[in-house]
């Protein structure tokens, strides 16, 4: 019984579920736009690519497979997951707002095209809206029993790198 009430303590709300959700299937699919593109028209762009480019293409990297390992603590009910989520949707945020590529949709009409642009950081930004001021949020996760991990450190690590 005891068993039981601990594993309904740390199961994470619907609505964290769907954001996850979505959060995890963006990535998924940019990832395979990604290869999918190379695979189809080459891999020509990486010699347009200057030192910054192959400067930070490790730390983009590093912060999807840190974004997975977030998800992957808040599945697990960490302590740090909260902070981990809000780190790294903090990051894609700035990502997203710098990614040249989110244009390029092949339409003509403007409310088509500011969907689908402004889609993504509108969805970060909801996100971690709901990951600060959810109750479902702060009782399954109390501020108390947070805790800055060395994760933490990471974090601000790859942050520093992106400003």
């Amino acid at each position: 019984m005891s068993e039981e009430k601990e594993i309904e303590e740390y199961k994470p709300s619907g609505w964290l579920y769907v954001f996850l959700f979505i959060y995890y299937s963006i990535w998924i699919l940019q990832g395979f736009g990604a290869v999918s593109h190379y695979c189809t028209f080459g891999f020509d762009e990486f010699q347009k690519y200057g030192l910054t480019e192959w400067l930070f293409f490790p730390v983009y990297l590093i912060a999807a497979v840190y974004s997975l390992y977030a998800v992957i603590k808040t599945l697990r009910g960490d302590a740090d997951c909260i902070t981990a989520l809000k780190w790294s949707l903090v990051i894609i945020f700035l990502y997203t707002g710098y990614d040249d590529t989110r244009g390029q949709i092949a339409t003509y009409n403007i409310w088509v095209w500011s969907a689908v642009f402004f889609a993504r950081p509108l969805f970060y930004l909801i996100f971690y809206l709901y990951l600060c001021f959810a109750k479902g949020i702060k009782r399954r996760y109390p501020k108390e029993d947070r805790r800055f991990a060395p994760s933490g450190w990471v974090w601000v690590g790859i942050l520093m790198l992106f400003v």
